[in-house]
Formats: structure tokens, sequence, C-alpha cells
């Protein structure tokens, strides 16, 4: 395993001996005399003891467990790995493996930094082959799992994010607004809640009846674009006019957000600026108070163990209520009042379900 920390220990001028022979045995084999040459080329200085440190302190960086990169010492010095674990990736990186590295990179933004790498790289095309080799490191638990579809459709609307390209499909909103057989939508990002990928956007086509109001921006399940568009379903690029947007908005929207649903007032247009509610908690026990620091109902919580207390800076919504409903009798809602009465009237209703079943 490269100890990168390791190369901080060494001084400015051993860091450009070990750079030199690094790069030149990635081109192959060297004898000592050529590393020699290559160090008198660069004013390094080529002494045998400068090239027998530099190689030294190569290995020490590169490790010494089993299937480490390593240089050989001997009449020839070879570099076992030459593509992949060095200590100076950068100087053997080509303007295609740049433009690969900047994919992935714009790739990891635009789905918020939780991507499921493996799958979407393979049905993109921007890594081919050596897939299997790439990943070893990492564990297929640590990819959500997708299915071969979702994979293609967030690989292509990931391609018309980058190219801010407006895409159509079949897609009927769940309230009573029909935008006709299919709606256009400028995609901004890909976002993941809940082991579900939403996709969120603005849509560009007016509603034909029952207009309201056309908010910012939309969201759309991934799974709900896929069977709303049938067995051979395909996304479409329209030939609208794609809408950009400044994405801190969706951020800052989202930020005291469990979710993507804020329940809004019917007929009143789209209200932005959300305000937070401060809800205090007061926890059972200390097992419920562990599951909520190792699973937080939200970012925005803090907690005192002294005092058994959550405080939740958050927006009132349905998830809001579920979430806190899955805890039970384990924590009581201290405030506001509005939110320990509705929790409440909540539970009555519930129990009376169950009192009904009894009879």
């Amino acid at each position: 395993m490269i100890d990168y920390d390791k190369l901080k220990e060494y001084t400015p001028l051993t860091l450009q001996r070990m750079k030199c022979i690094e790069s030149a045995l990635c081109d192959g084999p060297k004898r000592t005399a050529e590393l020699q040459a290559i160090l008198r080329d660069h004013n390094f200085g080529d002494s045998l003891r400068n090239v027998q440190d530099a190689i030294k302190k190569l290995n020490d960086v590169y490790g010494s467990e089993e299937g480490d990169n390593h240089i050989s010492r001997g009449a020839v010095h070879k570099l076992s790995d030459t593509e992949v674990n060095l200590a100076f990736p950068e100087l053997v990186v080509n303007s295609k493996d740049r433009r690969v590295m900047n994919k992935i990179l714009r790739l990891a933004y635009f789905f918020e930094g939780t991507i499921p790498v493996k799958r979407i790289l393979e049905v993109s095309g921007l890594v081919k082959g050596g897939m299997d080799d790439l990943f070893d490191d990492m564990r297929e638990n640590a990819d959500l799992p997708m299915s071969a579809e979702e994979a293609a459709l967030m690989a292509n609307l990931y391609d018309a994010i980058e190219r801010k390209r407006v895409v159509c499909f079949p897609y009927k909103p769940l309230h009573d607004v029909y935008y006709g057989d299919e709606i256009h939508v400028s995609p901004y990002y890909l976002r993941q809640f809940n082991s579900k990928w939403f996709l969120i956007g603005h849509i560009e086509n007016q509603p034909v009846r029952d207009v309201g109001f056309n908010y910012p921006w939309s969201v759309f399940p991934i799974k709900r674009i896929l069977s709303e568009g049938g067995t051979f379903f395909q996304l479409k690029m329209s030939d609208r006019r794609y809408r950009d947007i400044d994405k801190k908005r969706i951020h800052e929207y989202y930020s005291h957000v469990i979710g993507f649903y804020v329940p809004g007032i019917k007929g009143e247009p789209f209200k932005e600026q959300l305000q937070p509610l401060e809800i205090v908690i007061k926890v059972a026990d200390s097992k419920t108070m562990r599951q909520i620091v190792e699973n937080p109902i939200h970012d925005h919580q803090s907690v005192d163990r002294r005092t058994g207390t959550v405080i939740l800076n958050v927006v009132e919504s349905p998830l809001l209520y579920s979430r806190l409903l899955s805890y039970g009798a384990d924590i009581e809602v201290i405030s506001p009042v509005t939110v320990r009465d509705k929790l409440h009237e909540m539970f009555v209703m519930g129990s009376k379900v169950y009192e009904q079943v009894k009879k």
C-alpha cells in the first residue's frame, strides 16, 4: 500500500531524484548507469549513492507487503507496476487519462459524491477493460444496488447534465397536471436518498391543462421514469433550450429537508425560502440515543448525551413525522407544541385502527 505521507519526510532534491527514477522505470527496465545519466541530465547529482538512495526510498513508499509495487535491485532495475501503484502517478498520466479523470470527477460532482461507480463507468464507457482489477479494493456493498436499466438511464442523464441537453420521457405527475405525452426536463442533478435515486431538473414544457405554477425545479424518481417509460423505454434528447440554474439554490433549499418532498399549499406559488423548525426531543435510553447518533435523523441535529436530548433543525414534512414515529415510545418531542400535538394525533389515530381490529 502506497504511503504518500512518507514523501513529506524527504527533501525537495531527494523527491526530484525519486520522480526522475520512477518516471524512467515506467518506460522500462534500466541499468544503474542509465539512471545515473538521467539524474545527470537534470543536474540532480549522478552518484551511485544517489541512485541507490532514491530506489530505497521509493520502495519504502511503495510498502513491503505482498502485492505492493517494488523496484528490483541488481544489474538491471525493474518496476513491478508501471501503471497504478506509483509514488508520482501524475508524471505518467497522458492527455487521454486526464480526460477520463476529469469525466470521473465531474461524474462524482453531479452524483453528489454518492455514485455507484462501477456500474456507471461500465455503462457509460468512460473506462473500458480491467474493471474488475480496478475495483478489487472496493466491495459490491460500497455501491448501491442498481439494475442495468437504471445504470443505463443514469449514465445517459449524466451525459445530458454535462452537455446541458434537455431530455424528454413519458411521465405523469402525481398531481392533476397534464404535460402532454412527454415531459421535457433540463436535468441538473442526480441525487440519492434512502437507497433510491432521483433526478432534479426544470420542466420546460408548460402544463396543457390545469395550468399551475412552473417550479424552478422538480424531482423525478429514477424507478418511476423507467416504469412510466415501459419495456422498451429509451431516454430521448429534446430540441428545447436548456435552462441553467445556480445549483447552490437547490443545495440550500434541501439543506434542512429530510428527503426531497416539501408539502406546499395548493394554488400558491413555489416558496424557495424555507423556515426550518427547532425540534427538541427527549430520548428514553442510551440504546436509542446511540441509534440516533449512528444513524442521524438529519445532518442538522445536535446531541447532548448528558441530558438525553436531541435537537433537530429541519423543515416540517411527512418524512419528518415518519422518522419520528419510527422510534415509537423511545423518544418524546418536547417542542414545538405544533409538532408534538400532530405526532400525538398520529399515535391516537394509529391506536384506533388496532383497537378496531381487536373488536
